[in-house]
């Protein structure tokens, strides 16, 4: 089922958006905890205010977008500007539009929203004079790691853990 057979909308969130968008972030956490419970453990991640949410909101170098279907909040996309900087001697980075999350609900997996999500996160950073989408994700995470390379992201840099 695509997008078309089962229309999908997408917006900038807005403060009542609240409720819909911790709802997304606890499953987010919630199958982070499952999968990687070493890394990960459920509740660590402080429940989003609704004044965290406003102060978000009203930066102009984020943006958070929400994907709606059937009346609900099914997918999220958060994002932010980051200025081109010298993060270690030997690296430049260019002025990036980093996503910070890419969350669908189970059930809408599958219909394109991830992609669309991705599409609004291309072309802000075309708006916003970026050279680059960045990203991080869990090795774990196979569905994600598949879109994000169908999408065209390439793999930069790697972060290993080993516990002691």
């Amino acid at each position: 089922m695509t997008d078309s057979q089962r229309p999908i909308q997408y917006r900038l969130a807005t403060r009542d958006d609240h409720g819909a968008i911790v709802g997304l972030y606890y499953a987010m956490d919630q199958m982070h905890a499952e999968a990687v419970p070493n890394l990960c453990k459920p509740g660590l991640m402080p429940p989003l205010s609704q004044g965290a949410l406003d102060r978000q909101l009203a930066k102009s170098d984020q943006q958070l977008w929400v994907a709606m279907c059937e009346n609900r909040i099914v997918g999220l996309l958060n994002m932010v500007c980051e200025e081109a900087k010298e993060s270690h001697p030997f690296l430049r980075e260019p002025k990036t539009i980093h996503v910070h999350t890419v969350i669908v609900e189970q059930g809408y997996r599958h219909l394109g929203i991830g992609n669309s999500l991705l599409s609004i996160a291309e072309q802000w950073a075309k708006e916003k004079d970026a050279r680059r989408l960045g990203l991080s994700v869990f090795a774990f995470n196979e569905p994600a790691r598949k879109l994000y390379d169908r999408f065209g992201f390439q793999e930069a840099k790697f972060t290993m853990v080993k516990d002691v």
